[in-house]
Order: C-alpha cells, then sequence, then structure tokens
C-alpha cells in the first residue's frame, strides 16, 4: 500500500474547535498594578533593596503617572554594587500554572537612563531556580512607552518572581502592570500541536510530518510548527549544504523495523546523493536559565538503519544533501520514501541549485576547540593522547569539523614537540603534515587557527607572584622560526592568555611588547571579558570579547581603527543572550553568526566540541553512547556552570567515529547564511567600482546594500533577536536572489 502526505482531516477542524471561550479578560497576577493603593510605598509590591540608601529612593509618584493618579518611581542616584541586584520593585510567590503562556506589558517612563524593564523568574515545587525571562524596556522612554511579551511558563514550574528594574544614575517610573494568562496564545500553540496530531486510529499504520531544520521535535510531545505540503522544497549554492527533516508519527501501535530510503536527486548535473540520519535525544537538567522544558531534548545525530519506535513517540529524521562545488545550476528532483510493512509513504524531495558558489576557505573565522587530549579522553581516561590515538584519526576529525566550515583552533599545536635544553628550544612540526599542510588550504579560513597558545592568567600566576614573559616569548619564536622554515600557512595568530582579569594587564603589555618584537607578522588574538580594556590597546590586534560585552563603543572604534573583531561564546552568557546550549531553540544557534555579522566581527570562537567529563563514553569501561542515552546532569560542564551541553557538540561514536549534531548542523547553516551575507557586500562594494557604463542603476545598489546588513528584525541586539526561523530564512533567500542578481553583472575575478 502507497499513501502520500497526511491530509488534514475533519477530526482536526473539530478539535480545534474545542477551544475555550477566548475573549474573557484574564485577572492580572500582579496586584496594585496602577500602584493607586498605598501613601508613600505602593502596597502589595516588595523594593529592592529593603532600605533606601545613598540618595537612592522608591516611591509611589502622585505627580507623574500614565493613568489614575500615581505610579511607581525608581530614583538611582548611586550605582549598585558590582554583583548585586540593582534597585527594582518585586514580588516573589506568585503561583503560576506550568507549561501556560503569560502576557507581561507595562508603561515606562525615565529621566537620564535607558528603560531596564521588567523579568520574571521561575521556581519548581523545591523552590529551585528554573530560569529568569527578561521583559525588556527600550533605549529610550523620554515618554510613557508600552512594552510588551508574551512569556512561556517552563512546564515544571509552581511560582514566580516579577521584578520592575531601575536604572543606575536616573529616574524610572512604571505604570499600567500586568501579567496575565494569556489563553489566545496557549490556543494558537495547542491549535498547531493539533493540527499535525491527527487521532490515531490504532492500525499500527504511520505518518510523516515534514519539519525545517530549525525545529527541535520532542521525543513525546505533538510535533509544532510541522508543515503540510505536497513536498520538500530546498535551495543551496555550490558547496553549501542544506538539511530538513521527516517526522514518523506511528498511528497507534508500536513500529519494528521502519525502513527509510533516500533516492537521489537527479536534475542537470547529474544525480546529488540525500545523506540521513535518526534524531536521538539526551536527557538535560534544570539550568540557570529559563527553557520551554527540562527533559528529553533532540540533539545527537545516529546513523542511518532500520529503527523501532513505541506507540506514542515520535522519530525525527535529519536528511541533508551536500552539493558540489562544480555542481551545474537548476532543479533537482527525487523523493524519500519510509516503509513499515506493506505501507510506504513517499515524499517527493526538490532542490534548486543556485548559479552561484560559496567561497571555501571562507570569509568567517570559526576556531572551535578539537583538544587532542580531551577527544582520547573520552575513548581512554588514562593513556596520553598520542599513544592511544593515531594522528590519522585526529585528521579524521579535523576533517569531520572542516566539512562544517569549523577550524580546530588549537590543530597546529597537537601531535609536535617542543623542549628546552640548555636554555634553548627544540621544535618538531613534523606532525602538521598530516593536518595543518594537508586541510588548511582547502579548509582553513585565514586566521582560525594558533600558531602557539600562552597560558591563561591561572597559570602563569601558579608557580611565582611576578612571572617572567621571557621563557614564553622564546618558545613561541622558537615555534615561528620552525613554522616559517617549513612553508607553513602564514595567516595563523597567537592566542593570548585566555579571560586576563585587569589587574592582570601590566603584565600582559610586557609580554605583548616583546612577543610583537621576537615574532613580527603574528598578529595576537585576545579573548576577553572586558567591555573596555583600553590598556591593552596597540598590543592586542584581533580582539575576541563575550558575545555580551562585544556592543560597546570600544569595540566599534577599535574596528574603525583597523584592528580586527572576533566575538565569541562558552558557558556564558546565558539566555536571554543567544548560545549554543542544547535547550536553546535552534535558531538561537543561527542567529549567533548573523550577530557577528551585525558587529562587523570577521570570527567566531568556541572552546570545545568534545568535552565529556562525566558522559558515559567509551573510555567509561561499560556500557557507553549510543547504547546508553546521554543525561546531561552527569557532565562536568553542568555540574560546574549549570547549562545544558556546553563545550560538546560533537558525540564519541564508536570506534573513533564523530556523531554530529543537530546543533553542529545548524551552526553549519550559520556560517554558510555569514558567507551569503558577506559574498553580498563584497559584490556591491566591486559593483559601485565599475565603469559609469557598466554600474548597476543606483536602485539595485541601495536594495543590495540594505540586504547585506542584518535587520533589526533579525537582531536588534545580542538579546533582542528573532525567534522565528522564517524571518531569517525569508532574508536569507532575498539575498540568495540579489546574488544570482548581482553576479551577472559584476566579472568575476
Amino acid at each position: 500500500m502507497r499513501t502520500s502526505l497526511f491530509l488534514l482531516t475533519a477530526s482536526v477542524v473539530a478539535g480545534c474547535q474545542l477551544m475555550p471561550a477566548l475573549g474573557a479578560e484574564q485577572p492580572s497576577l500582579v496586584l496594585n498594578s496602577g500602584f493607586e493603593q498605598g501613601s508613600d510605598l505602593p502596597d502589595w509590591w516588595n523594593r529592592h533593596p529593603g532600605e533606601d540608601a545613598g540618595g537612592n529612593r522608591h516611591l509611589r509618584d502622585q505627580q507623574v503617572f500614565h493613568s489614575g493618579k500615581a505610579s511607581a518611581l525608581l530614583w538611582s542616584v548611586t550605582p549598585h554594587p558590582k554583583g548585586e541586584a540593582g534597585i527594582q520593585w518585586n514580588r516573589y510567590g506568585i503561583a503560576v500554572e506550568g507549561g501556560s503562556v503569560l502576557a507581561a506589558s507595562f508603561y515606562v517612563k525615565t529621566e537620564g537612563v535607558a528603560a531596564a524593564g521588567a523579568g520574571c523568574h521561575f521556581y519548581d515545587e523545591r523552590r529551585e531556580h528554573l530560569g529568569f525571562v527578561p521583559v525588556r524596556g527600550p533605549d529610550r522612554a523620554d515618554e510613557w512607552t508600552h512594552v510588551t511579551r508574551t512569556v512561556y511558563v517552563p512546564a515544571n514550574a509552581k511560582s514566580m518572581g516579577f521584578a520592575l528594574y531601575g536604572g543606575d544614575c536616573g529616574k524610572t517610573w512604571y505604570d499600567d502592570v500586568s501579567v496575565t494568562p494569556d489563553p489566545e496564545a496557549a490556543a494558537r500553540r495547542a491549535a498547531v500541536r493539533a493540527r499535525f496530531e491527527i487521532p490515531a486510529e490504532g492500525d499500527g499504520r504511520f505518518r510523516v510530518v515534514p519539519a525545517h531544520s530549525l525545529q527541535k521535535i520532542p521525543r513525546d510531545e505533538p510535533v509544532v510548527e510541522g508543515t503540510i505540503l505536497e513536498q520538500v522544497e530546498l535551495c543551496a549554492a555550490r558547496d553549501e549544504s542544506e538539511s530538513f527533516q521527516l517526522v514518523v508519527i506511528p498511528g497507534g501501535k508500536a513500529l519494528e523495523g521502519v525502513a527509510v530510503e533516500p533516492a537521489p536527486l537527479v536534475g542537470p548535473g547529474g544525480k546529488l546523493d540525500v545523506q540521513w540520519n535518526r534524531v536521538g535525544y539526551v536527557k538535560t537538567a534544570p539550568p540557570s536559565y529559563a527553557v520551554e522544558y527540562v527533559g528529553w531534548w533532540p540533539d545527537p545525530l545516529l546513523p542511518p538503519g532500520p529503527f523501532d519506535l513505541a506507540a506514542d513517540g515520535r522519530q525525527p529524521l535529519w536528511f541533508r544533501v551536500d552539493v558540489p562545488p562544480d555542481a551545474a545550476p537548476g532543479r533537482y528532483t527525487g523523493q524519500v520514501t519510509i516503509r513499515h510493512g506493506d505501507q510506504a509513504t513517499s515524499i517527493p524531495v526538490v532542490l534548486h541549485v543556485r548559479g552561484f558558489r560559496l567561497a571555501r576557505p571562507g570569509k568567517l573565522a570559526t576556531p572551535f576547540g578539537l583538544y587532542a587530549f580531551a577527544l582520547a579522553r573520552g575513548y581512554d581516561a588514562k593513556a596520553s593522547y598520542d599513544k592511544v590515538m593515531s594522528p590519522e584519526v585526529y585528521r579524521r576529525w579535523c576533517r569531520f569539523l572542516a566539512e562544517h566550515r569549523l577550524t580546530p583552533k588549537n590543530v597546529a599545536r597537537e601531535y609536535i614537540t617542543t623542549k628546552q635544553d640548555d636554555g634553548a628550544w627544540y621544535v618538531d612540526l613534523t606532525g602538521l603534515d598530516q593536518t595543518v599542510a594537508s586541510l588548511a588550504p582547502q579548509y582553513y579560513a585565514p586566521y582560525s587557527f594558533c600558531l602557539d597558545r600562552l597560558p591563561s592568567a591561572n597559570t602563569l600566576w601558579k608557580d611565582a607572584p611576578t612571572p617572567d614573559p621571557a621563557p614564553w616569548v622564546d618558545k613561541t619564536a622558537a615555534i615561528a622560526a620552525e613554522w616559517k622554515r617549513r612553508g607553513l600557512p602564514s595567516q595563523v595568530f597567537i592566542y593570548g592568555p585566555d579571560e586576563p582579569r585587569t589587574t592582570d594587564y601590566p603584565f600582559l603589555r610586557d609580554l605583548y611588547a616583546r612577543l610583537r618584537k621576537a615574532v613580527p607578522g603574528f598578529p595576537i588574538m585576545q579573548t576577553i571579558g572586558d567591555p573596555n580594556p583600553q590598556n591593552l590597546v596597540g598590543l592586542v590586534d584581533i580582539w575576541c570579547p563575550l558575545t555580551a560585552r562585544a556592543e560597546t563603543d570600544f569595540y566599534r572604534d577599535r574596528l574603525a581603527a583597523g584592528d580586527t573583531l572576533w566575538t565569541y561564546v562558552c558557558c556564558s552568557p546565558k539566555p536571554p543572550h543567544a548560545n549554543f546550549f542544547i535547550d536553546e531553540p535552534a535558531v538561537d544557534h543561527r542567529v549567533l553568526f548573523w550577530q557577528a555579522h551585525k558587529l562587523g566581527a570577521t570570527g567566531l570562537l568556541y572552546w570545545c566540541v568534545c568535552w565529556w567529563p562525566g558522559l558515559p563514553t567509551p573510555a567509561s569501561g561499560g556500557p557507553a553512547f549510543p547504547e546508553v542515552p546521554i543525561d546531561m546532569a552527569d557532565a562536568g560542564t553542568y555540574q560546574s556552570f549549570k547549562c545544558n551541553g556546553d563545550g560538546m557538540l560533537v558525540y564519541p561514536g564508536p570506534d573513533w567515529t564523530p556523531y554530529s549534531s543537530l546543533r553542529l548542523e545548524v551552526i553549519r547553516d550559520g556560517i554558510e547564511d555569514y558567507e551569503y551575507l558577506a559574498l553580498l557586500a563584497d559584490l556591491v562594494e566591486k559593483a559601485k567600482a565599475l565603469s559609469d557604463a557598466r554600474r548597476p542603476d543606483t536602485a539595485l545598489l541601495a536594495e543590495a546594500e540594505s540586504l547585506a546588513h542584518v535587520p533589526d528584525s533579525i537582531s536588534r541586539t545580542m538579546t533582542d533577536y528573532t525567534k522565528g526561523p522564517q524571518d531569517l530564512l525569508n532574508h536569507r533567500r532575498r539575498v540568495a536572489e540579489m546574488i544570482e542578481r548581482l553576479a551577472q553583472l559584476v566579472p568575476e575575478d
């Protein structure tokens, strides 16, 4: 029996009509919302700090208000101490329903400061903090400004704390505050779920729901945002990868031995293979940030093959098409067939290959850590990495990352020998023949891996109160000399001491001044959390601030002065900043690369992709992943930082085989988005330089230049960015179409 994609049946429509009445006004969870009750202070609300000091004041203001006869004023004269919460009105212990949707709303007016906004803290029944959802105010609120946001309550939340914040050294008024259940938003959410959750008839058959690559499909929840369509349609440039998902949903009975048969896509250039994986799940632990739920999240991509599925389960399947760099443009068609018993469901797939190629190596430096010692520990916990892992195996992992447009930032420091004898350094870089020499020209963007890495500040100060920079300078100089002698790629950087404290700056100034003399021509890269490291100007070439610190005048000025800007994430910043955590929406991982482009950054760094301590790896000596599911509560990075998936974007498969992750695939898509924007910006500049007779018309150039910039609708700030994948995908499509138009007018190099 052969069936097509599932149909939207009358039972679903009927189900959508069984919603509760939505028009009734919902009571606010916040009382005295207009601050009308009270005297000097409003009733119901608490203040923080509990007593006013330093000239700071909490007031019920009866002279300034949006409506009624009063508002709540936060008047800051003295900045709040670092590490402590600022001036605020708040109320904790507000009962909420887990999994519900709230509408937070208020009016705000400020004098001398930006509007800090509000926020919701959520707690479970044990009063464990589940996370924080900000309701951000505008940059300016000289007049009363309305702010509203939809807030999703974590599934296991029982109570909430709600706070209104004031900015340092200014006045902030709030009025007409409300936090109400939003049944319409909840109904819309339920309707989407119902749309794809056709009641099972128990006949053992199955349905297939198409889903795009920016969806994380819950293991046993209805599929949200699935699309009823006749075929899967994709667009990709040459030398680009494009993905989609199909979700198999049983029809009331467990399925055994489900088979997946992707046919090649056939088009003008012949056949393009379709690769596929089963999406696996890991169990998250309660994080220190707000999430949709705690539990089983999709992430590891498991090998293809027949699979079983519980009656109430969902099995996402991840499909990927890798377009060769020389593929002929045009329309390629094929299908994916899912079989079980006598049922076969076929889903047509159409790929449009565009008429341009993405550069490889690209413009964006992507130094991601693939430490040989950490990788080897996943397979042998005791021996040194060079005793248990051959250079060929490490090279295979390096190539795996390279195919995802990532560079192992430490690749030039693995399988080399450096030792000091009677004051002189001996350096052997023969081991780099299999990695740097063979992979860099084809895959690695300029300045995406380091020549040498200097010790962290903690290491430098561990043995001596005043460390001597000379040995480190001499070692780096010796490596550089041998590097040049062997003719290895020149576009590499020196990795400065990681995340220094401001008290380390005098030492760094001495160290970097010496390095610049001893090792000229190799830029110094500095990861840093300081938003204004003025004392290092003139000594650092590549500034790499945390994303949460990158939006400052200092880094804009350094970029304008000709320095290079990168940015990075690690165990921080946490939501509402974008990061690579498992329990963040997939769009968060991808939007980081759009944010990098908007900042003017030409690099995005990540500390490690294979940090697995605590997980059931082959080195554990017992049953291991993927036979044993991963519980993030056991992960060392979770135990240290209360975040899920930090430092692990790749999973340790059997026989030293890297297993990709949903996050890693989305990261590659984000890098490709960046390359789209960079390519369009480059074409715009080339078009402007053409003669008057050949230059495109002014309107077309203006449109192209606008498209090459990241709009506020995708990312306004590092914490104010789209959660809607379609916003990003639509802009990307328009960028691609403009590239094709300009490429016809601008001669190739």
